[in-house]
């Protein structure tokens, strides 16, 4: 949203008055444009991170079911030597 201000600011700095009159139709379409760019770039971000997130934690998956292993075989041990 702050882009879109800054060029629609920009654009009515450059010539308020024929521009307001004669291209507000355009000014809202370029807004549109804009922000629909925004939200599209913003959902293609939030895709890639999550993309990004699985495949470090299908990277991690190996190490993290190493570790669960060890704590589950260090368990079996304590409790066959509690019962012993």
């Amino acid at each position: 949203f702050l882009l879109t201000f800054l060029v629609i600011w920009f654009l009515l700095w450059l010539s308020p008055t024929s521009f307001l009159v004669m291209d507000l139709k355009s000014v809202l379409q370029t807004m549109l444009q804009l922000i629909a760019l925004d939200y599209f770039w913003d959902t293609v971000s939030l895709t890639y991170l999550k993309w990004t997130m699985n495949i470090e934690a299908v990277w991690r998956l190996p190490e993290r079911i190493s570790r669960l292993n060890q704590l589950t075989q260090r368990g079996l041990f304590e409790l066959s030597s509690m019962l012993d």
